[in-house]
């Protein structure tokens, strides 16, 4: 039985749209002054243990990305807000900013939003600049060709997938064993990390914990698992809040 995946058009620039949410929500809430003072918090990062482990992790996936023959995948799952993207910004500025591609091609960010492979072609041909508004059914194969063929030629190795949870099947609609045995979606990221020997972060909610005890074919990739959570009232967030604040000399917290 074919499955038809729906390939509406799509916006294929969710980080940027959403980055311009959060600037409207900010110009019509704050003074200039405050927004001014707020602006380089952005940019603050805290190394703390748990964020660095995930950072470490993800640039092993890098380095071994296209090296080894052998297709690497990290999960980092965990609640909203713990800093889960902040990782891939924070490991992306660390690469060489005399490499154009390590800057611009060899890592690319995308957002799941359906267990849709035409979805994600989309975004992945997108983001590499290739003017496809709409993928369907009918040309996934052609589509999927094209995208294998831009990330060896922009040198692809690290695909970072934020709400990776969407790529799988909610338990209500899996086999009658309860267990997710892949999606076109999945099926699309082995054939592409195959292939390519591309790299792949899956990051998302908790749920992401349930793909080591699952039947895709994507999780034989997935060779590394980090989580972070919310910080309990220790030592930890005690550090963390210091250095927060030491970084943020431009602004009174008290």
């Amino acid at each position: 039985m074919k499955m038809v995946d729906s390939a509406a058009d799509i916006d294929l620039n969710e980080y940027e749209l959403e980055d311009r949410r959060i600037l409207v929500r900010r110009y019509t809430t704050y003074s200039s002054g405050a927004l001014r003072a707020a602006l380089p918090i952005d940019d603050v990062f805290v190394a703390h243990p748990a964020f660095m482990n995930a950072v470490n992790a993800v640039s092993r996936v890098y380095e071994l990305a296209g090296k080894t023959g052998m297709p690497q995948g990290i999960c980092i799952e965990g609640p909203s807000g713990t800093g889960k993207n902040s990782v891939l910004k924070y490991f992306a500025a660390s690469l060489p900013l005399d490499d154009l591609y390590a800057t611009r091609h060899d890592v690319i960010g995308i957002r799941a939003k359906s267990v849709s492979a035409a979805h994600i072609l989309s975004s992945i041909l997108r983001k590499y600049g290739y003017p496809i508004r709409r993928t369907t059914y009918e040309n996934l194969g052609p589509h999927t060709n094209v995208a294998i063929e831009a990330i060896r030629h922009k040198k692809g190795r690290l695909l970072w997938i934020d709400a990776a949870s969407n790529l799988f099947w909610p338990t209500s609609r899996r086999t009658p064993s309860g267990k997710d045995e892949g999606t076109s979606a999945t099926d699309l990221i082995c054939e592409l990390m195959e292939e390519t020997g591309i790299g792949v972060a899956l990051v998302g909610s908790e749920r992401l914990a349930e793909l080591e005890e699952s039947k895709s074919a994507l999780a034989s990739f997935i060779t590394a698992h980090e989580r972070l959570d919310n910080f309990e009232l220790d030592a930890t967030f005690v550090a963390f809040s210091k250095a927060f604040l030491k970084q943020c000399a431009g602004v009174d917290f008290t």
